[in-house]
C-alpha cells in the first residue's frame, strides 16, 4: 500500500478511503506483508472457473487459511471492495473465489446472504 501512495508522486488531492474501516486495512495489509517481495510471477493465481467446490484445493494454505476467517459477508464484501480500490488484485481474486466458492452449487442465494421474504400484504 505504501507503493501506491508514494507512486502517486505530486497529487495534492485526498484519496478518498472513509469507507474502509482500520480492521479492513489491517486485514489488506497481513495479506500484503505476506507477499511483501514477490514477483507478480510469484504471487498465487487462482484458475477460473474454480475446478472444485473447495477452495481449499485452489489456493495456497496462507491465502485459505487468511480467507476463510472473514467475519461475514459484509466484512468479505467491503475487503473485496477495499482491495479493488487499492489494486491488490490477488487479493481481489481470492476474494471472488471465496464468494464464488460459497454460492457454487446453491440453487437459492436468499438462504446463503439470510434475506428474508415479507408477505405483500
Amino acid at each position: 500500500m505504501m507503493n501506491l501512495i508514494l507512486s502517486i508522486d505530486g497529487v495534492e488531492d485526498e484519496i478518498p478511503i472513509s469507507f474502509m474501516t482500520p480492521t479492513i486495512l489491517k486485514k489488506i495489509l497481513v495479506y500484503c506483508e505476506h507477499y511483501k517481495g514477490c514477483k507478480e510471477e510469484d504471487l498465487p493465481k487462482i484458475e477460473k472457473p474454480l475446478k472444485d467446490d473447495s477452495l481449499e484445493k485452489s489456493v495456497p494454505k496462507f491465502d485459505y487459511d487468511y480467507i476463510i476467517r472473514t467475519a461475514d459477508w459484509k466484512f468479505l464484501f467491503d475487503l473485496t471492495h477495499a482491495s479493488t480500490y487499492l489494486g491488490v488484485a490477488p487479493l481481489t481474486e481470492l476474494c471472488c473465489a471465496y464468494i464464488a466458492s460459497k454460492l457454487r452449487g446453491k440453487n437459492n442465494n436468499r438462504e446463503v446472504f439470510s434475506i428474508k421474504l415479507f408477505p405483500i400484504v
